[in-house]
């Protein structure tokens, strides 16, 4: 029997120790916010730029597919072997280049195609 004065232990939680907790989970809760913010952010600017890369690197396969027809340029390769002999070779082709997107996203791809 508790002491004239005193109340009995229910077994509870008093108002200041649930105050306490709910302090405490706010704050990490406001320290988590940040972080899936940016990650959010962060997965729509890598999705974004897949886009832009995929819409890219479909016109170099267009452009590459359909052979050179005009601004021929010649890509000059050479290769050297251990008694330093200089073999060349010259292929006949264009240079192309795609650019995809903006800001951030933006992605360039170049490439040499070869005449047909």
């Amino acid at each position: 029997m508790p002491k004239p004065g005193k109340k009995a232990y229910d077994g509870g939680f008093s108002l200041t120790e649930l105050l306490v907790a709910a302090a405490l989970l706010f704050i990490l809760a406001a320290g988590f916010i940040p972080l899936l913010t940016n990650s959010y952010t962060s997965i729509f600017s890598a999705g974004e730029k897949n886009k832009s890369s995929n819409i890219a690197q479909g016109e170099i396969e267009k452009l590459f597919s359909s052979g050179v027809t005009e601004d021929e340029e010649v890509l000059t390769i050479y290769f050297v072997d251990e008694n330093d002999d200089v073999t060349t070779i010259e292929v006949p082709g264009r240079k192309i280049s795609v650019e995809k997107g903006t800001g951030n996203n933006r992605v360039t791809y170049s490439a040499f195609v070869p005449k047909r």
